[in-house]
């Protein structure tokens, strides 16, 4: 027969199992939100370069098409960053990531102290509270987010 799971045991699984989720989803994000800025970015830099050197060039029309394509995948950068929501998806992750950080190192704390094997029924129903408060608010936050790229 295979042996019973503690609530300590899987309380801490399962914070570190999302703590893994939410780095990985965290890096994600943040470069996700670099390459749809810097796409941006460049786009428009590139425009702008094609647009006050097009007189040099005397090449007007090509030139003018050239910045009509930039310009609509400027557009597209920007619909795609503003659906998608990297740069407040990787806030939120961060931030629920911190919070599980200090339910770890609350829970962890707890286990050391002296009069510990008093209080583990309580300090683990208390922190698994605390776990399903965590992941209420991330859940209601990105549905806030997702609702608002809509």
């Amino acid at each position: 027969m295979a042996e019973r799971e503690s609530q300590r045991d899987y309380l801490h699984r399962q914070i570190a199992e999302r703590l893994a989720r939410l780095e990985s989803s965290i890096k994600w994000y943040r470069q996700m939100h670099f390459y749809g800025h810097m796409a941006t970015v460049l786009l428009s830099v590139m425009i702008t370069v094609i647009a006050g050197m097009k007189s040099l060039w005397k090449v007007g029309p090509q030139a003018s098409d050239v910045v009509l394509v930039l310009g609509a995948l400027v557009t597209v950068a920007s619909t795609w960053a503003a659906f998608f929501s990297p740069k407040e998806s990787w806030h939120l992750n961060a931030r629920t990531y911190s919070r599980l950080r200090g339910l770890q190192a609350q829970l962890e704390f707890s286990e050391l102290a002296p009069k510990f094997d008093h209080s583990v029924s309580t300090t683990f129903s208390d922190g698994f509270s605390e776990y399903q408060k965590i992941l209420d608010s991330h859940n209601e936050q990105w549905q806030n987010v997702r609702l608002k790229s809509k």
